[in-house]
């Protein structure tokens, strides 16, 4: 069972965010991955289980990892388009 302690007036779950046995690693490559996870973190904030604070600073840095997949997918996507319309008949 984890520690919890009293910080401004609620219960938070100190060991909430970091890594349990029998917890399935979640993809961070994948758009969805990354998406689960910025759920969970929510859970967690919304129930008390982590600190809003700081489910907010680790959703932000999820963005940033969010916004870099979607440019990488958009640039790969472009590329192959470049590569058919060079092609020719």
């Amino acid at each position: 069972m984890s520690k919890t302690k009293l910080i401004a007036a609620e219960v938070v779950d100190e060991a909430a965010d970091t890594p349990r046995r029998g917890r399935r690693s979640i993809d961070l490559s994948t758009t969805a991955g990354v998406l689960e996870e910025i759920a969970r973190l929510y859970r967690d904030a919304r129930h008390g289980r982590i600190q809003v604070e700081r489910a907010a600073k680790l959703v932000y840095i999820l963005n940033s990892a969010l916004k870099a997949h979607e440019l990488v997918t958009i640039e790969a996507r472009i590329n192959a388009l470049e590569a058919t319309t060079h092609e020719g008949p």
